[in-house]
């Protein structure tokens, strides 16, 4: 299975988040409650919604997966995900900034490719990672 760069380190960090709580425990001894403490801990820290559902979500994958390697069912069940709130729609640029923006692409100081890769973005809405990762074989 490939995974992109940005995807390892993501779940990288979620790994490390989770251990905060449960690097000191035995894998069968981890129950809901250690998962509670882990959402309770993530949420003190000021992390998002999103970002704890994740860490938990990763740090059950990885409980369920110990459980399934020895043969036996996973008894620890986990905890309901935050409710992540509804992202506000972000401004969006005028066409005067549009053309302003590409202007400044388009110097002469500026790499060639820096033009072609906003024009992508700008075009499709595709993110800087997005953009700069797509393979011939994405398209």
């Amino acid at each position: 299975m490939r995974h992109r760069l940005s995807t390892l380190k993501s779940e990288g960090q979620a790994l490390i988040r989770a251990s905060e709580v449960l690097g000191d425990y035995l894998m069968d001894r981890i129950r809901r409650p250690d998962l509670d403490a882990l959402v309770t801990h993530l949420a003190g820290r000021g992390l998002a919604a999103s970002t704890i559902n994740m860490t938990v979500q990763l740090a059950m994958s990885v409980v369920r997966d110990w459980w399934d390697d020895i043969g036996r069912p996973c008894p620890v069940r986990p905890p309901k995900p935050l409710k992540v709130p509804e992202r506000t729609r972000k401004a969006t640029l005028s066409a005067a900034e549009v053309q302003r923006l590409l202007e400044a692409a388009a110097a002469p100081e500026r790499p060639r490719w820096v033009r072609p890769i906003l024009l992508l973005m700008l075009s499709t809405g595709c993110r800087i990672g997005e953009a700069t990762g797509l393979r011939w074989d994405d398209i």
